[in-house]
């Protein structure tokens, strides 16, 4: 008699995989004391960072773009090149018809510009956003894993503290990297849109830093010169994904807000 094979089972053998990496962090709340995990899945195109209630997922294939899924409502928003585009245009067409005007018309030209993205993503975009800047500070360790420490400074204030690894140190090789570098890029083409304001749209990840040589594996923030939290490398292992592990699941899909679009309540 011949043996049944599982229709799944095939199914699933026949999945392609892909070489990559595993990153377990831990996350200290140091307010506190709370750690909860945070876990990092790369390979050469793809980025995940599965925070538990929340996930960010960076895709190249198709377009560089970002995912942002909330496991708790089971949605997710993307936000793609041709978005964050659209955003900078606005922004710099509003940030021109600015010059010139009185106090009074720029105040009312921001609330406009809130109004256009709805709360909080309009507030970013209208903010004129200050550069962090590192300082390297000598060498450090994290685990066992050789780093560079760096000081952030921002508007004369401390707010980070980043000790980064260069790849081979974290068992990366080059291709394990090159995902890095492009999150970096998208990041950085963000802030180029509209004078560093629509760079505010992107999560902010500690790796798409610019400033830094390598990767962050220990970060800890501050708050009014106190340390409030900080995240830091647990273990790097060898690992194969499918595109499932880089997928939404059932989640919906909901939009990013439309430009020029206002607010509940507001208009007709």
């Amino acid at each position: 008699m011949k043996p049944i094979v599982s229709i799944a089972l095939v199914a699933a053998t026949a999945l392609p995989t892909f070489a990559g990496k595993r990153i377990q962090f831990d996350v200290t709340d140091l307010t506190t004391n709370k750690t909860t995990p945070r876990e990092l899945l790369l390979d050469a195109d793809r980025l995940k960072m599965d925070s538990g209630d929340s996930v960010i997922m960076f895709l190249t294939k198709g377009g560089n773009r970002l995912v942002m899924l909330d496991k708790k409502t089971n949605t997710y928003r993307e936000m793609d090149e041709a978005y964050l585009a659209q955003i900078g245009q606005a922004s710099n067409a509003a940030q021109a018809k600015m010059k010139g005007m009185t106090p009074e018309q720029q105040a009312q030209m921001e609330a406009m510009m809130a109004q256009m993205m709805k709360g909080k993503l309009g507030a970013a975009v209208a903010a004129q956003a200050a550069p962090t800047t590192y300082t390297a500070k000598g060498a450090g360790t994290v685990n066992g894993y050789a780093c560079t420490n760096y000081d952030g400074v921002k508007q004369g204030a401390k707010v980070s503290e980043i000790c980064a690894a260069q790849p081979g140190a974290i068992k990366l090789n080059a291709s394990d990297f090159q995902v890095l570098e492009k999150i970096r890029q998208f990041a950085a083409s963000a802030n180029g849109n509209a004078q560093g304001g629509v760079g505010q749209l992107v999560p902010k990840l500690s790796i798409t830093e610019s400033g830094i040589n390598g990767m962050p594996i220990s970060t800890t923030n501050f708050d009014n010169g106190k340390a409030v939290s900080r995240e830091q490398l647990k273990s790097v292992t060898d690992s194969t994904f499918s595109d499932a592990d880089f997928s939404t699941g059932s989640a919906t899909k909901k939009e990013m807000p439309q430009i020029g679009a206002p607010a509940k309540g507001k208009g007709k």
